[in-house]
């Protein structure tokens, strides 16, 4: 490894940050799955990473083919975000599937939901067959408080699912909790 004098005198590093070759591959990896957003998150962080290293790069021929594949990156990110708008624009929206194995962590509901919240989203409907019980109808009211949380705009949250055969009015003590100002204050509670 080089290293080199930065602007204090001290020896800077010649090398790049080893979680940008990370962050690429998981890039990578996402679009290859077909999540596009996620891709392109990863490629954005990805690219500022590997930019800001290409600073510290003082070989040329090295900086010249860090930029390129760093202008290769931005490339697939530019396509990536032009693939999810025009999905957008179609009449069904853009759909995207996250599978997640059994006993698997790190998937939070703000990990998982977080990079499709934004001031653009008003309307939000779940299809989900199975919120009967407790648990389910609590997890329910914590992904309604990362909405509210998050995506500021959002001025409906519409439930689909079935009835129990068991417990046919399992909701109707919990029809009240589904207020945005009980979500606010369901929010404020599991802090």
């Amino acid at each position: 490894m080089a290293s080199a004098k930065n602007g204090t005198g001290a020896a800077r590093s010649e090398t790049l940050d080893p979680t940008v070759g990370q962050i690429l591959v998981l890039a990578v990896q996402a679009e290859k799955d077909k999540r596009y957003i996620a891709a392109v998150n990863f490629y954005t962080e990805g690219i500022q990473i590997l930019v800001d290293g290409i600073k510290g790069i003082s070989d040329p021929a090295v900086r010249n083919q860090l930029k390129a594949k760093a202008e290769e990156y931005i490339a697939r990110a530019e396509h990536l975000k032009k693939i999810v708008e025009d999905e957008k624009k179609k009449n069904e929206g853009y759909h995207e599937q996250i599978i997640i194995e059994e006993d698997a962590v790190g998937f939070g509901l703000e990990k998982v939901f977080l990079q499709y919240l934004d001031q653009n989203l008003t309307e939000v409907e779940i299809d989900d067959p199975y919120i009967r019980a407790n648990h389910q109808i609590q997890n329910f009211l914590r992904f309604c408080a990362v909405l509210v949380k998050h995506a500021r705009n959002v001025v409906t949250i519409r439930l689909r699912t079935t009835r129990d055969p068991v417990s046919p009015f399992v909701f109707l003590g919990y029809s009240a909790q589904f207020s945005m100002m009980n979500v606010l204050n369901f929010m404020r509670s599991v802090k």
